[in-house]
């Protein structure tokens, strides 16, 4: 329920979010790598922390896509 079509046209970052009441889970879905900026992203690997969790860390280059959204 309650899709929502995001995209950033500057970083060619598209997808979609969703909701399931049921479970209650946010559900995140990005397209694949399409071109040299996503390839960027992709190999941007390193693991950085999360602010809003003590003990986690992100992919760094995920973590900036999802940001520029």
């Amino acid at each position: 329920t309650n899709v929502t079509y995001i995209e950033n046209t500057r970083s060619h970052i598209v997808g979609f979010v969703g909701y399931e009441k049921k479970t209650r889970t946010i559900v995140y879905a990005f397209r694949c790598t399409v071109d040299y900026m996503n390839y960027f992203e992709d190999f941007s690997f390193l693991l950085v922390p999360y602010a809003k969790c003590k003990e986690c860390q992100v992919h760094f280059g995920f973590f900036d896509a999802f940001k520029s959204i």
